[in-house]
């Protein structure tokens, strides 16, 4: 199932505009501690519609493609995480569709009728078609276990809070080894915040990762996640 409206189309002014899949990828296989089978994924909210804002240059240049996100819903339906899975060829737009998920509210998932924290995968498609299920698959890249959930709350940094009118972002790229061992963790995108930089990285260097494989093999590879810090 896809959602398009025409606010989308006239945002980015050509024909085809912009789709966004409102189910998740069905890629995600495992199930949360105590998982009951009233289990329920996370999904678009009506009540809080997409608002996408595309960089003027892209438009200006009739830029398109479709990136596949995965993302961390947390309990309150917010969007703490997100990793693009499945780029563009346009780093601009796969930036847009990172900063426009990051501001977006879900339906969080739940297990037996309580909000929980997962990871989905979705495509965001700019005037472009939306790819088909049968080739969305991220086996290449190496991924956080989908339930886990990365702490960016502020109010466990208070000096750092103090420093923030509304939120911070940071970029992380890291390697993670055939073994789903977190290796060369690299600030890409600074909070500006040395504290909050810090916190990024242990987040992340202690996550647990599934590794990307290639022919049914585990492989090194290099994965990018972008966290916003708010206060909860």
């Amino acid at each position: 199932m896809t959602l398009c409206s025409d606010r989308f189309r006239l945002a980015v002014g050509l024909a085809s505009a912009l789709c966004l899949g409102a189910s998740a990828v069905p890629q995600e296989v495992e199930r949360p501690p105590g998982a009951s089978s009233e289990l329920t994924r996370p999904r678009v909210d009506i009540n809080h519609p997409w608002h996408m804002d595309l960089p003027s240059e892209s438009i200006r240049r009739k830029q398109f493609g479709t990136c596949l996100v995965r993302f961390q819903v947390d309990p309150d339906g917010g969007v703490s995480a997100v990793q693009v899975v499945q780029p563009t060829a346009f780093p601009q737009l796969d930036h847009s569709c990172v900063q426009n998920v990051l501001h977006q509210t879900f339906l969080p998932g739940t297990n037996h009728g309580a909000p929980i924290t997962e990871w989905i995968t979705m495509p965001i498609s700019i005037n472009a078609k939306t790819t088909a299920v049968s080739e969305r698959d991220t086996s290449g890249v190496p991924q956080i276990r989908q339930f886990f959930g990365l702490n960016t709350n502020l109010a466990d940094y208070p000096a750092a809070a103090r420093e923030i009118h509304q939120y911070k972002d940071c970029r992380i790229r890291l390697w993670v080894t055939p073994e789903a061992k977190v290796e060369k963790l690299e600030v890409t995108q600074s909070t500006g915040i040395a504290e909050l930089d810090r916190a990024c990285l242990s987040a992340l260097e202690g996550a647990p990762f599934i590794a990307a494989t290639r022919d049914g093999a585990a492989i090194g590879a290099l994965a990018e996640i972008t966290m916003r810090w708010t206060l909860r």
